[in-house]
């Protein structure tokens, strides 16, 4: 599974047997985050559904995310809930700009079994 990498946001990824982690790194200001992220999650989910793997989105390296960069992660994750595919999405709970944008991925991540939001 290949990295991302567009202006300031890194998202690099880490396999191992069972898993695949996603590490988000840097800031989500681009207006239109939408046509970055919804193509390169949808490659995601196609690898792990064809792999059989677990998923982990790590989080803590953001800086900022822009409001325009919650719904194509809220998409994700429903359609990781859609797809049973176990994952975790972590965020840095003592962080203002974690708290305030995972408290609405928690809502949707709490209507699925599948789906996780974990502050650490």
């Amino acid at each position: 599974m290949q990295n991302l990498k567009v202006a300031d946001l890194t998202i690099e990824t880490r396999e191992s047997d069972s898993q695949l982690m996603l590490v988000w790194e840097g800031e989500i200001h681009m207006q239109n985050p939408r046509e970055h992220l919804e193509p390169y999650l949808a490659s995601v989910l196609d690898y792990i559904q064809s792999h059989g793997l677990t998923l982990e989105c790590d989080f803590r390296a953001i800086n900022y995310m822009n409001s325009a960069s919650i719904p194509p992660i809220v998409q994700f994750l429903r359609s990781l809930a859609t797809q049973k595919i176990q994952s975790t999405f972590f965020y840095d709970s003592n962080r203002k700009v974690h708290a305030a944008s995972f408290r609405a991925l928690d809502v949707i991540a709490s209507k699925s079994e599948y789906t996780k939001i974990q502050g650490l």
